[in-house]
């Protein structure tokens, strides 16, 4: 599941709205409850059908084309959701969460101008965390940074819960050279869940650049236990080994990076500085040919140093 459709999951804004549209004055018609249950149950072509029929008596009526929108988008026909928010929308002007749905569909398929327009538009009506969550998230993919850390930081003072927030100021930090501040985030997220994937790594990357290796190697030893399959765990903490003079140690990581070809270019420079201290030359310079035919400039500097004769 990425990170819009986490999102995108009938988000209700508080203050006289349903999870899948406001409340009317009239009666909520019988379909449309119908068509309700069924979404719950997750039987989306039936929400449509029934919502279909809903629609040829009741053409105007808004909250059937947001819930058309969840069930196509559940679908995975994204552009069929973007399409039933626009008509809810169309029908009611002041339907926030099609607004905020809206907005997340715009995020997921790069139209961060019109998704800042979606979220923007829903906080002049409301002060929702969730929502300055996701707008600071598209400031950040515009590189407004100030924008940015600003919607964060409020998101964060209504709710003091959302890892991502947290994690999106540090990636801000980060790229502000504020290392500490950066780790300052990422501790309080981890504090609150210690098995955050993304947050465990960001901090590892920054004590690795750092050179705080023992507690970067603590924490890709967290990941490689939380995802075996992280394979960018298994190659820092590769590259933590052998700079600290673990090479045996290190070895495993490396391989296992190389039989997964992920990333093999600098796990193979790596493991040839291994094979070459323990006086392995030919594996060595196998190593760096081939990283260097995968464009490692450090690799051909390697091949031509030991390599030549």
């Amino acid at each position: 599941m990425n990170q819009v459709q986490k999102l995108l999951l009938g988000f209700c804004l508080v203050g006289g709205f349903l999870s899948h549209g406001p409340v009317y004055s009239q009666e909520v018609p019988a379909p449309y409850r119908i068509a309700q249950e069924k979404f719950q149950k997750g039987n989306y072509f039936e929400v449509i059908r029934e919502l279909d029929q809903l629609l040829e008596i009741k053409p105007e009526y808004a909250p059937a084309y947001f819930l058309q929108g969840m069930a196509e988008f559940k679908l995975e026909n994204t552009m069929g959701a973007l399409q039933k928010f626009n008509q809810a929308i169309y029908y009611k002007p002041d339907y926030l969460e099609a607004y905020y749905n809206r907005g997340l569909i715009n995020l997921g398929i790069d139209q961060r101008n019109g998704a800042l327009a979606d979220f923007t538009y829903v906080l002049e009506r409301r002060k929702v965390p969730q929502v300055f969550f996701v707008r600071g998230k598209t400031y950040y993919e515009l590189g407004q940074l100030k924008s940015a850390q600003a919607d964060l930081l409020q998101s964060i003072a209504m709710d003091t819960s959302n890892l991502d927030a947290y994690y999106y100021l540090a990636l801000i930090d980060e790229e502000n050279d504020q290392g500490q501040r950066a780790l300052y985030s990422l501790d309080k997220a981890l504090h609150m869940n210690p098995g955050f994937e993304n947050g465990l790594q960001l901090r590892a990357r920054l004590l690795m650049q750092m050179n705080e290796f023992d507690a970067s190697l603590q924490d890709y030893s967290s990941l490689i236990k939380l995802n075996p399959y992280n394979w960018e765990a298994h190659l820092h903490k590769g590259i933590i080994l052998y700079q600290v003079g673990r090479g045996e140690e290190a070895l495993p990581f490396l391989d296992r990076v190389i039989e997964k070809e992920w990333n093999q270019t600098q796990a193979r420079t790596y493991r040839g500085l291994i094979y070459q201290a323990e006086g392995e030359k030919e594996k060595a310079c196998e190593d760096w040919s081939k990283a260097g035919e995968n464009g490692s400039e450090e690799a051909k500097r390697y091949l031509e140093k030991y390599c030549a004769n």
